[in-house]
């Protein structure tokens, strides 16, 4: 059962579909994905095309679902994007995370 409280994302399904479209994008610099003690963690290949393209996710991403921490670093050739919420929005941030895919066969 779905609760009445918990965040949602303010994206309709037209949006949604293309937002999911942006991230399946970025999947292919994905690495690798995990959860930690802060949420999700997902790695990617470093470089100002990923980077310019987070950015502008995030940036989006803040628009309809303020609820999400959304923080990037950089480490030498990766990119870590850290997904963090609380627990209300643990499945808007679950279907976020998914929408990347499966990280590349190294």
């Amino acid at each position: 059962m779905l609760d009445a409280d918990a965040p949602a994302c303010s994206l309709d399904l037209e949006e949604l579909g293309t937002r999911a479209r942006e991230t399946e994008a970025l999947g292919e610099a994905l690495l690798a994905r995990a959860r930690s003690e802060h949420g999700h963690e997902l790695r990617f290949t470093a470089g100002p095309a990923a980077r310019s393209a987070l950015e502008r996710l995030i940036a989006a991403e803040r628009e309809c679902c303020p609820f999400l921490e959304l923080t990037l670093t950089e480490s030498g050739e990766e990119l870590t994007l850290t997904v963090s919420t609380s627990p209300e929005g643990q499945q808007v941030a679950e279907g976020f995370v998914a929408t990347f895919g499966d990280p590349r066969a190294a």
